[in-house]
């Protein structure tokens, strides 16, 4: 079943409109606010290689890579919408238990010293 004429120009007009939504909230920051905001060149490269493997596995076809980063950024507005994490915010998990087992070292470390010291004396 193929798509009638009507049906591919709603879709290229849908498409049109979320680009455009898109693109012009992105065109009217300017430069400061995204330097303020501390944005890198590794992000962006990060971002484009995303980018660049979502437009790969449309496999030359326009509208399939068209629609894959529509999903790309729908994901994008999700998680931007989503509550924060309290995990997000800094150290990953597995830093903080880390830091836990550090803590508990030393603290066991310095109960040895500290019972050895009163032993002695």
């Amino acid at each position: 079943m193929s798509a009638t004429p009507e049906e591919i120009a709603a879709e290229n007009a849908m498409y049109d409109r979320l680009t455009n939504t898109v693109t012009e909230a992105l065109l009217t920051l300017p430069t400061k606010d995204l330097n303020k905001w501390n944005f890198r060149s590794t992000l962006f490269k990060q971002c484009d290689r995303i980018i660049s493997d979502v437009l790969e596995s449309g496999k030359g076809r326009p509208q399939i890579s068209q629609f894959y980063l529509c999903l790309l950024l729908y994901r994008i507005v999700a998680r931007l919408l989503e509550p924060i994490n309290k995990e997000d915010c800094g150290q990953t998990a597995g830093a903080v238990v880390r830091e836990a087992m550090a803590r508990m070292e030393t603290a066991a470390a310095a109960a040895r010293r500290t019972s050895a010291t009163s032993i002695k004396e």
